[in-house]
């Protein structure tokens, strides 16, 4: 059984990373002070005693840090950070570093988590569900290349699992631009069909299946550089770095939470 030591295993993307690690029947090495508390979290899938959940007393084995700060552990193979927490020179400072520093950008998670992801789209579904125009922050970017908290995931398990690990910064974001008018209007569209099923209220337009729209734009000069990244991948898979969550379907797990 593979063992993968998790720092910060209780962020968002840690706690999902160790589930997949789990399920794949891994062992997951954890800090003294999370190692509770992950027990009882995860204590259904240890039940069926696929993967464990021990105590990092420096065994071998890949390591990978979720952080908030630009400050790399030298025992880590991988450091994980959500961009919007950067100042002006940490990239500088993460590209120099000899350890795989992973950023991640425009992150969707199906919960509000400031720290890690935009508040964006939360927003945005609240003000729908209450009958409110959603305000675009005039800070945003024109674009945005989300990407699914499961994307996410999958790829730091298919980096886990690279043969040879890439050192300095790699970004990692959704392949395709969006603009906050589309994602607004979808959003309104997938907010309609909810209200609409929760009342059997459906009309035509409602049954209507139509395409997301999408701004056209692939490959954008503001895009991350999501090169190394792929390169990286084509390790695991000859597809190399690919997200196959629909934005329907994150925007759904979105609205879900809100709407409950």
């Amino acid at each position: 059984m593979t063992a993968i030591t998790v720092y910060g295993a209780s962020s968002p993307l840690g706690l999902e990373l160790v589930e997949r690690l789990l399920s794949s029947a891994k062992t997951v090495c954890v800090k003294e002070s999370e190692l509770s508390k992950l027990q009882e979290h995860f204590s259904e899938i240890l039940s069926l005693g696929v993967g464990k959940i021990e105590l990092y007393n420096g065994q071998s084995g890949r390591i990978i840090n979720f952080t908030t700060n630009n400050q790399v552990s030298d025992n880590c193979d991988f450091s994980v950070h959500p961009a919007r927490s950067l100042r002006d020179n940490d990239g500088e400072i993460l590209a120099a570093s000899k350890h795989c520093t992973i950023v991640i950008h425009d992150l969707i998670l199906s919960q509000p988590n400031p720290t890690w992801a935009k508040n964006d789209l939360h927003s945005w579904a609240e003000s729908i569900i209450n009958g409110d125009e959603p305000i675009i922050d005039p800070s945003l970017s024109q674009l945005q290349f989300w990407v699914s908290h499961r994307d996410v995931v999958a790829g730091l398990s298919d980096l886990l699992a690279c043969e040879t690990v890439p050192s300095g910064r790699i970004d990692m974001c959704g392949r395709k631009a969006w603009t906050s008018v589309e994602i607004i209007d979808e959003m309104k569209m997938l907010i309609q069909r909810s209200q609409s099923a929760l009342t059997q209220s459906f009309s035509a337009k409602n049954l209507e299946i139509s395409e997301i729209p999408s701004s056209g734009i692939g490959r954008s000069p503001d895009r991350p550089n999501l090169a190394p990244l792929h390169t990286a991948l084509l390790q695991i898979h000859t597809e190399g770095w690919r997200t196959l969550t629909p934005m329907r379907i994150s925007l759904m797990e979105i609205i879900a939470s809100h709407i409950e």
